[in-house]
């Protein structure tokens, strides 16, 4: 019987291992890069809510200053309508109005004071969920391939298999556990049916 060249088989698993590993890291790569670009674009996303949030609260105070100035003025039309505009009635009737806008932008802070916790709520919840899915992939990477003495063993079993009853010679058995390519023994013990290194 030909002998087998096992150190040839075994470096040739080593290699698909080792290519498997790469592929595998490469997508792990892939994938922490996406989600570093989503966690980047939830971010610029949020920041722009925010920011149009803002926008849109000034907005509506700069309603109510200018609903103020006009009810000032109609305040003094109908005072001066009335014959009432040298009376104390004007400045009683313009701290009112003052009052009620002044309600009225505390209510806006108060809104947007809301929009913005419910933003940010958001915004962490996002965070937290990019975060488990980063983990998730963290945790499911393994870049340790089948153990070599396992090959050995099925190689072993394959030889027995195909020998007929004769097995492995004993010179294909000093190959497999005797010598590295160097000259230097190498040591492997059949332990419950598989090879190991010891």
């Amino acid at each position: 019987m030909a002998a087998v060249d096992y150190q040839n088989i075994l470096a040739h698993f080593q290699q698909s291992v080792d290519s498997a590993n790469s592929a595998n890291a490469s997508r792990y790569n892939q994938l922490t890069t996406e989600l570093g670009g989503l966690q980047q674009s939830s971010d610029t996303a949020y920041a722009d809510m925010l920011a149009k949030q803002t926008q849109l609260g000034g907005l509506e105070k700069t309603k109510i200053q200018r609903g103020l100035t006009q009810e000032n003025a109609n305040i003094d039309q109908s005072l001066i309508s009335s014959g009432l505009s040298n009376t104390t009635m004007r400045p009683s009737a313009q701290r009112e109005a003052a009052t009620q806008a002044g309600f009225a932008e505390q209510d806006v802070d108060t809104n947007l004071a809301n929009q913005r916790n419910a933003i940010q709520q958001q915004q962490i919840n996002s965070n937290i969920n990019l975060a488990g899915v980063k983990g998730d992939a963290i945790a499911n990477m393994s870049n340790e391939g089948p153990d070599l003495g396992t090959y050995a063993s099925l190689i072993t079993a394959a030889a027995e298999g195909g020998a007929g009853s004769g097995g492995l010679s004993f010179d294909q058995q000093m190959l497999l556990q005797g010598k590295n390519p160097d000259g230097t023994p190498r040591q492997y013990k059949l332990v419950n049916g598989k090879w190991q290194v010891y």
